[in-house]
């Protein structure tokens, strides 16, 4: 713990799951925090399913103290590569810890002070000095800390202030994810999804599925199986009109459920049936409201400036390969929170201490995700069962 005469004020810019493991991190270690998220209601229901990594899983339970996992999560012993005819093509002996987005969520800010999350607060600006940093929000209030935690995702408002020359890339591909009821697919599709994890790939692509408990938190004994279905689109025109809503508006970023167009859902779907083993089609068939995501990377060339940081998305965002994005912005809040006990509250020495860290898991995680895409959806010679294409933070051996 910091001494509480040296404790910083911090300001967490973003209420996602990167900005309350920053808050709930360093809260714990002594520091006064306040976190400021955009969105006028609470994030209930948001995204889909997420990959619990060891390291997130350790975090979670040691330092969170979300202590009651296990009821937000669950859990297969498989990993199985799934050929036409739902055909078992390989199988690995390996555990795996799932969740969705919004059961998470809703555990972490349920130990945080409700009174100190602040919902309808867009920043718009921070001013960076000797002794701290002044955030200015759209609603024309201002607000002083010692320290500002940008978690505010990969459209960061700080990272476009202190470090505009880094500029989102295109990956090259696309996802669409979503997620149906384990009762509505077939007894074949739930058979083969029973204690495991399912990767099918066809040429230039592949699809992710695995249980998630449900994700709009209304029957915590619900289960759920989630897809990620990568595909290439060519940058320009055939992206632009994929990623316009059915409002007419062109999204850069993603298509929440009920944003694509319904011509492009039906294509998928048929796609789907035509290209897809039957479980996967399945799968997809019986999501209700599929979502679109199109994948970028960016890196920023520094995670610290002047008492301001970036962590998680804000600082470096890649393709989803790996399934360790929530996890990389733990240890990025963590080991923040470790460096300031280490300095004892002293926020410049902290942050000198933890960014050169931190900058190179950012950069290794960014190499791992580009080298996997790669072996799919460009060299078409993929295989989830491949030490060296296998998800985590970190690489083979780690």
């Amino acid at each position: 713990m910091i001494n509480p005469s040296s404790a910083p004020r911090v300001i967490v810019i973003g209420g996602s799951l990167g900005g309350m493991m920053a808050a709930l991190a360093l809260r714990e270690v002594g520091c006064a925090v306040d976190v400021f998220e955009r969105v006028p209601r609470r994030l209930e229901g948001h995204g889909a399913g997420l990959r619990i990594v060891p390291e997130m899983a350790r975090l979670l339970r040691e330092r969170a103290g979300v202590d009651d996992l296990e009821a937000v999560s669950t859990f297969v012993r498989r990993f199985r590569h799934i050929g036409a005819g739902n055909r078992i093509i390989s199988e690995v002996e390996t555990p795996g810890q799932f969740t969705s987005w919004g059961s998470l969520h809703r555990a972490l800010t349920a130990r945080f002070d409700t009174e100190r999350y602040h919902l309808g607060m867009e920043c718009i600006d921070v001013a960076l000095d000797a002794t701290g940093a002044t955030v200015r929000f759209a609603d024309g209030r201002s607000e002083r800390a010692d320290l500002v935690v940008f978690a505010d995702g990969i459209l960061s408002t700080g990272r476009r202030q202190l470090a505009p020359e880094a500029q989102l890339a295109y990956a090259g591909y696309i996802t669409w994810r979503g997620y149906a009821p384990s009762h509505a697919v077939s007894a074949a599709t739930r058979a083969v999804m029973e204690d495991s994890i399912c990767y099918a790939t066809i040429p230039y692509s592949h699809i992710g599925m695995y249980p998630i408990p449900d994700p709009t938190n209304r029957d915590a004994a619900a289960r759920y199986f989630n897809f990620v279905w990568y595909r290439n689109v060519a940058e320009g025109a055939p992206l632009d009109e994929l990623m316009t809503d059915r409002g007419g508006v062109r999204r850069p970023i993603s298509l929440p459920a009920g944003g694509p167009q319904q011509r492009f859902i039906d294509e998928m779907r048929a796609d789907a049936r035509r290209l897809l083993p039957e479980m996967a089609a399945d799968i997809v068939l019986n999501t209700g409201e599929p979502f679109l995501q199109v994948l970028y990377d960016l890196s920023a060339p520094r995670m610290a400036y002047g008492r301001a940081c970036l962590v998680g998305d804000a600082a470096f965002a890649t393709r989803p390969h790996a399934g360790a994005a929530t996890a990389k912005a733990s240890v990025n809040a963590w080991a923040l929170a470790d460096c300031l006990v280490a300095a004892n509250g002293d926020v410049d020495a902290a942050l000198k201490a933890w960014e050169p860290e931190q900058l190179e898991l950012g950069r290794a995680f960014i190499a791992r995700n580009q080298y996997m895409g790669r072996v799919s959806l460009v060299e078409n010679r993929y295989n989830p069962t491949a030490p060296d294409q296998m998800p985590g933070l970190f690489g083979p051996g780690r």
